[in-house]
């Protein structure tokens, strides 16, 4: 039954919608204290659903970057998700044109790792949409409770923070999910390498590696 793949879709996300809904709305918090029009930080949000661009561009916005560099700071932070997208092809050959387009849109770190360690259910488009979907609300909605109530929170340093901590759950999860030894082992090494070599961007490039890493372990052994 569709409710079923509803069921087990919600419980799988649920730590993923906490975290989401509680970075969204640092990040809507921190767009309006930019002097940004509040309204605009839940429409990117909406059309650009990604966590760590979005903070990335924001970062670059008010330090007057160019487009250009904002661009491909874009590009360079979005490319681990064409590794999600390559190992995923044929699980989402059978979803319709919109369903795909979503799916695709909607395909960040959290989902893929729970895509990545749960088989194909009895009904997997069902499943697959709704493991998209929950964050993806979570994620919008966040970011519109953090810029409309950004006027009644104090500025506080240390809040983007947040993002930091956002990746080490999904670190925790991803290993309570997996019970492998390398999903402790890897993101902590390529934390460490990243700093060394990047530390104003180090997390972003730790995700990437991960990334990159979780693809071609799962090429290796499917």
């Amino acid at each position: 039954m569709k409710n079923d793949e509803l069921k087990l879709a919600f419980s799988l996300t649920t730590p993923t919608m906490v975290a989401y809904f509680s970075l969204a709305f640092v990040f809507g918090v921190l767009f309006t204290h930019a002097d940004f029009d509040w309204y605009l930080a839940p429409l990117m949000s909406a059309l650009v659903y990604a966590g760590a661009v979005q903070f990335v561009a924001l970062s670059m916005m008010n330090e007057h970057a160019s487009i250009l560099g904002i661009l491909l700071a874009t590009l360079f932070v979005a490319l681990r998700n064409s590794f999600y997208g390559l190992s995923l092809i044929e699980r989402f050959k059978p979803a319709s044109f919109l369903k795909k387009f979503f799916l695709i849109f909607g395909l960040v770190d959290a989902t893929y790792a729970i895509f990545s360690i749960k088989p194909k259910q009895n009904k997997d488009i069902s499943f697959c949409f709704y493991v998209t979907l929950f964050p993806y609300l979570s994620w919008v909605s966040g970011t519109f409770f953090g810029a409309l109530f950004a006027d009644k929170i104090p500025e506080v340093k240390g809040m983007s923070f947040i993002l930091t901590s956002f990746f080490m759950l999904l670190v925790i999860e991803y290993y309570l999910l997996n019970k492998k030894i390398d999903a402790l082992i890897i993101p902590v090494i390529a934390a460490f390498i990243a700093y060394w070599l990047m530390p104003q961007y180090y997390l972003l490039l730790a995700i990437l590696s991960c990334a990159f890493y979780l693809y071609i372990k799962i090429r290796v052994t499917s």
